[in-house]
């Protein structure tokens, strides 16, 4: 019984010398890429005053009329990736 007693005081005190490791925790915040172009984002329209057809045209009133076709779907994808383009910047979809 001497045995039992003394071994279970030697390996109980053969732990004493050793000490507890400390578990710290750290927050780390790495930035992670989102694709913020959203999916149903339309796609490049095909415009009338393409540089082909500009150089096609007859004259310089053929040119004018192909800008001024032009203008309008060019100005509304404009403002599409605008706002596109804002709102990646902000974060916001």
């Amino acid at each position: 019984m001497r045995a039992w007693t003394a071994l279970i005081l030697a390996l109980g005190l053969a732990s004493c010398g050793k000490s507890i490791p400390i578990v710290e925790i750290h927050e780390v915040k790495i930035p992670i890429a989102v694709d913020c172009v959203p999916k149903d984002l339309p796609a490049r329209p095909v415009l009338e005053d393409e540089p082909g057809a500009l150089l096609a045209a007859q004259n310089a009133a053929g040119r004018a009329r192909l800008l001024e076709k032009g203008y309008g779907p060019r100005r509304a994808r404009l403002n599409l990736l605008e706002d596109v383009v804002s709102s990646c910047q902000t974060g916001r979809p």
